[in-house]
């Protein structure tokens, strides 16, 4: 169901125009000015915001609200209410971002074609962000589910792409909590999820750390973004389909028409809200105060990967993978659990990420020795040892236990 917020301080307006939009099936919250607006933005989802100019806070609340919501949250479509006399308001609201306007004596006509069509371009965005923006163990999967049409193959599509990002959403937490002094009382589910890979032992390590990580940590923005009863739906599909119960054409697509909703709004939030970056430095060189790092960024759907220059007071570690914070410029290493080697193509990447450890399950204590399974992103191949073959010593110590 699209989502919409309507911010404008007459609720008679709000009431009296939301009839316009019934085509659309939406639901719409309304906000009485600029402060609640940017409150339930900051709080909650929605696909669109309708934003009136001239309302509280002060006399121009809609800029101010824009203004606050750039800072948060840049991808959320606008279209501006403008009224009588609020042309330079609404000119200086389009260059803050704002889509589109529609001047208040045509809503009638001309408001739900606005609506649709500004709609269209951001599932057009969106689409194109996820699968070639976003980091490559997200982006790669969904390109396939994407790319996919035949219902038995979509469905295991879309979840191998939930499944990669539980993964990356607990890789995150894991490594997050590592680089941190945060103390966990009892790790024994993550000491399960390195041993066994399955999408209902990611599901429980992410339900775990969410008890640890602070709400300003990667991993909570992430994690916010599932939504419980359809994380797991997928779970219960998938351990039925791992019990060889495969699922019919018929089955399948109705699997698909129970979740597809769900899931376009799962990568519509998780494209609003979620602005980070994987980099791999190369190579660093120190000037006495910052570090000129030259790398790639680990983004898209191929393994050709794309060149970054960069400076940062922060000490990397070459060849290593770190998690960019955009909002915070902070980086958190996530090696072991994803290692990149050069193929043998130039300038391509083979994108390697934790899968377990390799070992006799019926072993309780680790040596230290095992060797780390890993799934190769573009390939889809398992049982991979990369070149630098890292052991369960490299992992953190509260997980193993070493």
């Amino acid at each position: 169901m699209i989502k919409i917020l309507w911010a404008d301080d007459q609720t008679d307006v709000v009431n009296t125009f939301s009839s316009v939009l019934a085509p659309l099936s939406a639901k719409i919250t309304s906000a009485k000015d600029g402060n609640e607006a940017v409150q339930k933005l900051r709080t909650g989802y929605f696909d669109i915001l309708l934003l009136d100019l001239k309302m509280p806070p002060e006399e121009w609340g809609g800029l101010w609200a824009l203004e606050e919501l750039r800072k948060f949250n840049k991808k959320i479509p606008v279209i501006i209410l403008s009224g009588e006399g609020t042309q330079s308001e609404t000119i200086k609201a389009l260059r803050l971002g704002a889509q589109d306007y529609v001047t208040k004596d045509k809503v009638q006509a001309d408001l739900l074609q606005r609506v649709e069509m500004v709609l269209r371009d951001s599932d057009k965005k969106a689409i194109d962000d996820l699968t070639n923006q976003f980091p490559t163990l997200i982006s790669l999967p969904y390109k396939r589910y994407l790319n996919t049409l035949e219902p038995s193959t979509r469905l295991h599509r879309m979840l191998e792409f939930f499944e990669a990002y539980l993964r990356f959403c607990c890789i995150v937490g894991v490594c997050e909590i590592h680089q941190s002094e945060i103390i966990l009382k009892d790790s024994g589910i993550l000491k399960s999820m390195i041993r066994l890979s399955s999408m209902g032992t990611w599901n429980q390590a992410r339900n775990f750390l969410a008890k640890y990580l602070p709400q300003e940590s990667v991993f909570i923005r992430l994690n916010n973004q599932i939504d419980y009863d359809f994380s797991t739906f997928l779970i219960k599909i998938r351990n039925d389909i791992a019990h060889g119960s495969e699922p019919s054409e018929a089955l399948a697509t109705q699997y698909l028409k129970e979740s597809e909703d769900k899931l376009y709004s799962f990568t519509k939030k998780l494209w609003q809200k979620i602005d980070i970056e994987l980099v791999l430095p190369i190579k660093l060189e120190f000037d006495g105060a910052k570090f000129a790092v030259n790398g790639v960024i680990i983004s898209g759907n191929n393994s050709a990967l794309l060149k970054t220059f960069f400076s940062t007071s922060i000490p990397l570690i070459s060849n290593q993978p770190y998690l960019v914070n955009n909002a915070t410029m902070t980086y958190v290493s996530l090696f072991p659990f994803i290692v990149l080697e050069p193929s043998i193509e130039p300038a391509t990447w083979k994108v390697m990420v934790f899968d377990s450890l390799i070992m006799d399950r019926n072993v309780e204590d680790l040596s230290g020795n095992e060797n780390i399974r890993y799934l190769d992103i573009s390939s889809g191949q398992r049982n991979l040892t990369p070149v630098s073959k890292p052991t369960s010593k490299m992992l953190p110590t509260f997980i193993t236990g070493l």
